[in-house]
């Protein structure tokens, strides 16, 4: 019942600096995805790191301390991550698969990554596309190289549909 009270379910402290088995500090960036297996699972970017910027945890049982998988896309700090589910025509809703669109400032692109059945697996890089950047960058001529690599891949599609 979405207007029943909430019930805590699990609570911890955050510092300064990650610290512990929860290594999150109160900076970090968490987005809540679904693995294949429907289990939930939280992808923390930490934009203070110096070395391992991304981390994921699965969320077993609410009421314990989240469990840091083995397997995190590699991401930058300046990472800007979003889940997005798929599933074929003639699959069932509950057949989905589970891929990460992630908009990175510090190097203007915009990289694909597909997550396996369970999250010990790695995660497979599918696509990297240049984005138009930032002030950094050229502006005007970064979009025009991020619009002739769309118009390549879409006449690259075009081709292999009319094979």
């Amino acid at each position: 019942d979405p207007s029943a009270p909430w019930s805590q379910a699990f609570e911890t402290t955050l510092g300064e600096v990650a610290e512990g088995e929860l290594r999150i500090s109160r900076f970090a960036k968490l987005t809540v995805l679904y693995a294949p297996n429907k289990a939930p699972h939280v992808l923390v970017v930490e934009p203070r790191a110096q070395d391992e910027t991304a981390s994921i945890y699965c969320i077993t049982d609410p009421g314990k301390p989240w469990t840091r998988c083995s397997q995190a896309p590699p991401l930058s700090s300046r990472a800007r991550p979003m889940p997005v589910y798929t599933r074929t025509k003639s699959g069932s809703a509950a057949d989905f698969s589970t891929a990460l669109l992630s908009v990175d400032q510090a190097s203007n692109e915009l990289l694909v990554y597909h997550m396996a059945e369970t999250s010990e697996k790695p995660w497979v890089l599918v696509s990297t596309l240049p984005i138009a950047g930032s002030k950094e960058r050229g502006g005007e001529a970064d979009k025009k190289q991020m619009w002739d690599g769309v118009e390549e891949k879409v006449g690259q599609e075009q081709k292999l549909e009319q094979k």
